[in-house]
C-alpha cells in the first residue's frame, strides 16, 4: 500500500523532468462517445476505457476481458451467459447500453447481457467505472458498458466462418449498402457448440436491419433486432438440480434522430420484448420427458423432497418483460460553458407464472409453445437529467444531477460534481463525487422459496462514489492511478434475524467498498516487433453492516485482478495477442460434491491469438486457457479448459455510390 502511496510522487517528479525535454504526445487520443460533453480520453475526467481493438474476437465476453478490471463472471462460454460487475458491485448494478440506450432487463440483471448485437458490427466499447446516475440514469450503480456500433461507410459483404473444440462452429455474414442519402445494414449471426460437458450445449442466432437517411444536419435511423439464444445450463442457478435449460428470445427496436448545429440534440423512441423460458429440470428426448402431467428420465421423476413428502416438478418458468420508452438529449455551447439536458421517460412490464402479482385470468404466451403467465406487474419510471461543464484554460470543473420519479417507488435527486486540470506536461489530475441508485429488479421485489420471503415493497438501492486519479503521457506511454470509495447505502439484501426461520428481502445492507487501479500501456507509433503492451492491476476490500440481521450479501468480488496484453508481429502479415490475466476472488462458495464451503482458488489464465492478414482476407488462430486452468467464476459451474478456435474472414468493399 506504501508503495502505492508514493506512486503519484514518483509520476510527478518524473513528469518535471521530462517536461523539459519532449512533452510531444503520441498516444492516440479516442473520442468519449458516452460523455454528454464533446471529450476524448486523454482529457477527461471520467475513469473510463475505450476498447477499439475489436480484433478477430468472438464475442463482447472477450472484448471486455481484455480491458482487465471488469470482473467478467461467465456460466458459458462464448456469450452463453455472462455476469457484468465493476468494482466490486454485483451484476444488476451495472448499466448496459447500446449506442447510448439503456439495454438492462427489468426481471434479471442476467439476462441484461442479451443485446442482439453480433461482434461484427461493434466499433468500440466504452467501460465507465464509478456511479454515474446523473449522466447515464439508474442502474449507472457501479459502472457503465456502452457498446458503440459502426456505420456503413460503403458497399461492402463481410464474411466470416469458424470452428473450434466441442463442436463450435460459428457463420456471420454482414452486407452494408449505400446510395446517396440512404444507408443501409443487414446482418446474420450464428454460433453453436455441443457444449464441453453434459449439458453446455447451446446455439446463438442473431439478426439485425439497420437504416440510415441523412439530410443536411439531421440523421434518421430505425434499427430492428432479434435474438435467440437457448443452451443448456447445467448447476447454473443451483447445483442441486444440475440439469438446466434456458431459452431467451429478445426483439428490439430503435427509432432515432439526431441533429448537430447550434444545438446537438438526439430523440429515440424504443422498445424491447424478451421472452425467458426456463427449466428446471431440462425437457427433450435425451432428458426429461412430460409423461402424465410429470417429467421422468430414466426412471427419475422431477420433484422435491420435502418434510411434507415428494411434490413433483408440474411446469416450467416463462417470464416476459417488455420496456418501451423514449429519450431525449439535447446539448450547447455558450459564454458559461457547456449544458446538457436530456430525458428518459419508459414503462418496464413484466408477465411471469412465477414474479408479478397474480392477474384474474391465465395468459398464454406467443413466444414460448406452451408457456402461460399467471402473474402480472408493471411500473413508470421518469428521469430528468441536467449536466454542466465549464473549462477555463486548463482546468474544468463539471457538475449535474438526475431526478428519478417512479411510482410506489421513493423518487429523488442524485447530484455529482467533478474538477480536473491538465498540466502542461500532459498530466492529468482529477477529483470526482458523484452519487447513483439501482432499481430493483422483478427477481428482487417477487421471488419467493422454500425458506424465502419475497418483499414487493423494496426501494431502490443508492451510492456515494468518491474518486481521485492521475494520469500521465508522455509520448507513446500511458500511466495511470485511480483511488476510489464508495459507500452504498439501503441495498438489498436477504436478511433474517438470528431466531427466525425465513429469510425475506429489505433495503437493510450497507456496504463500503475502496480499492485502487494502476495502469500502464505502450504503444509503438513505429513499425517493429512490438505493436502495443499494457498492465493493470486492481485491489478491492468490502466491508458489509446489516445491524442486528444476518445476510445472504455474497462478497465474492475480484480481490486482486492483474493483467497484461502484449501484441506483436510474428512475422509480416502474422500478428499475435497474449492476453495474461491473475485473479484472486474474495469469498467462498458450497461445493455440493465435497458437501463443505471452499474458498474460491487463485488462478492465471492465458489465451493467445494469432492473426494472419492479406489485404481482405484474414484467418485467426485463438487459444482460450491455453494452461487448461481449472476455474470457476461462479460456485459450482466449472468453466472449460483449453479450448481451440478459428475463424477465417473475407471483406468485398465495392466502394460508396455517389
Amino acid at each position: 500500500m506504501k508503495l502505492v502511496l508514493l506512486l503519484p510522487v514518483f509520476l510527478v517528479f518524473t513528469l518535471l523532468v521530462s517536461a523539459q525535454t519532449d512533452t510531444t504526445l503520441l498516444i492516440p487520443e479516442v473520442t468519449i462517445s458516452s460523455s454528454v460533453f464533446s471529450e476524448t480520453s486523454v482529457k477527461t475526467d471520467l475513469s473510463v476505457d475505450v476498447i477499439d481493438s475489436i480484433g478477430d474476437m468472438l464475442t463482447v465476453d472477450d472484448l471486455l476481458k481484455s480491458s482487465g478490471d471488469i470482473d467478467i463472471r461467465q456460466r458459458g462460454p462464448v456469450g452463453v451467459q455472462s455476469d457484468i460487475s465493476i468494482r466490486g458491485g454485483t451484476f444488476d448494478q451495472t448499466l448496459i447500453m447500446v449506442d447510448g440506450i439503456p439495454m438492462n432487463n427489468p426481471q434479471t440483471g442476467h439476462h441484461s447481457f442479451v443485446t442482439a448485437v453480433p461482434i461484427t458490427e461493434i466499433k468500440k466499447i466504452e467501460v465507465l467505472k464509478g456511479t454515474a446516475s446523473s449522466l447515464f440514469g439508474a442502474n449507472a450503480f457501479s459502472g457503465v458498458v456502452n457498446i458503440i456500433t459502426s456505420k456503413p461507410v460503403s458497399n461492402r459483404l463481410y464474411i466470416k466462418t469458424g470452428a473450434g473444440m466441442y463442436g463450435l462452429a460459428t457463420g456471420d455474414i454482414m452486407a452494408d449498402y449505400r446510395l446517396k442519402r440512404f444507408a443501409g445494414r443487414s446482418v446474420v449471426d450464428y454460433t453453436r457448440s455441443d457444449g464441453y460437458f453434459p449439458d453446455t450445449d447451446f446455439k446463438n442466432l442473431q439478426l439485425t436491419q439497420r437504416f440510415y437517411y441523412n439530410l443536411k444536419n439531421t440523421v434518421f435511423s430505425i434499427m430492428a433486432a432479434y435474438q435467440d439464444k437457448a443452451f443448456g445450463a447445467n448447476s447454473f442457478y443451483t447445483p442441486k438440480y444440475p440439469c438446466q435449460f434456458e431459452q431467451l428470445k429478445l426483439i428490439n427496436t430503435v427509432f432515432t434522430v439526431k441533429y448537430n448545429g447550434m444545438v446537438n440534440g438526439r430523440v429515440s423512441a424504443y422498445w424491447r420484448r424478451t421472452y425467458d423460458r426456463f427449466e428446471l429440470f431440462r425437457e427433450d428426448n435425451d432428458w426429461y420427458v412430460k409423461t402424465n402431467d410429470v417429467y421422468v428420465m430414466k426412471g427419475d421423476t422431477a420433484g422435491f423432497n420435502t418434510a411434507s413428502g415428494f411434490y413433483p416438478y408440474r411446469h416450467h418458468n416463462y417470464h416476459r418483460t417488455d420496456v418501451t420508452g423514449a429519450l431525449v438529449r439535447g446539448g450547447f455551447s455558450w459564454f458559461a460553458g457547456s449544458t446538457d439536458l436530456g430525458a428518459n421517460i419508459y414503462s418496464e412490464l413484466i408477465y411471469s407464472n412465477v414474479l408479478g402479482k397474480t392477474i384474474n385470468d391465465t395468459v398464454f404466451s406467443g413466444g414460448d409453445s406452451g408457456g402461460f403467465y399467471t402473474k402480472s406487474d408493471k411500473r413508470f419510471n421518469v428521469e430528468i437529467r441536467f449536466n454542466h461543464k465549464y473549462s477555463y484554460r486548463r482546468f474544468t470543473i463539471k457538475g449535474g444531477v438526475m431526478w428519478f420519479y417512479s411510482r410506489f417507488m421513493a423518487q429523488g435527486l442524485f447530484p455529482s460534481l467533478s474538477i480536473g486540470y491538465f498540466f502542461p506536461a500532459n498530466f492529468k489530475l482529477y477529483a470526482s463525487v458523484s452519487s447513483s441508485m439501482r432499481l430493483p429488479t422483478f427477481t428482487d421485489l417477487y421471488y419467493n422459496g422454500p425458506m424465502m420471503s419475497s418483499n414487493p415493497l423494496l426501494n431502490p438501492e443508492k451510492a456515494i462514489n468518491m474518486e481521485t486519479g492521475l494520469r500521465w503521457y508522455y509520448r507513446n506511454w500511458k500511466y495511470g492511478l485511480i483511488l476510489f470509495h464508495r459507500i452504498g447505502i439501503d441495498l438489498i439484501d436477504r436478511v433474517k434475524l438470528p431466531e427466525a426461520d425465513r429469510w425475506e428481502s429489505m433495503n437493510i445492507t450497507s456496504l463500503n467498498t475502496s480499492g485502487f487501479t494502476i495502469s500502464f500501456a505502450w504503444n509503438n507509433a513505429n513499425s517493429g516487433f512490438v505493436s502495443s503492451l499494457s498492465g493493470k492491476y486492481s485491489f478491492i476490500i468490502s466491508n458489509k453492516e446489516s445491524d442486528e440481521y444476518i445476510s445472504m450479501y455474497a462478497l465474492d468480488y475480484l480481490k486482486h485482478n492483474l493483467s497484461f496484453m502484449l501484441s506483436h508481429k510474428i512475422c509480416k502479415n502474422l500478428d499475435a495477442v497474449w492476453n495474461i490475466n491473475y485473479q484472486h476472488r474474495n469469498g467462498s462458495y458450497f461445493d455440493y460434491v465435497a458437501n463443505s464451503a471452499q474458498p474460491y482458488k487463485q488462478i492465471v489464465l492465458i489465451n493467445l491469438a494469432i492473426n494472419y492478414k492479406i489485404k481482405n482476407f484474414n484467418l485467426g488462430l485463438r487459444g482460450n486457457n491455453i494452461l487448461n486452468t481449472v476455474y470457476y467464476d461462479i460456485g459450482n459451474v466449472k468453466m472449460p479448459g483449453f479450448w481451440a478456435q478459428c475463424t477465417l474472414s473475407y471483406l468485398f468493399d465495392f466502394g460508396k455510390n455517389k
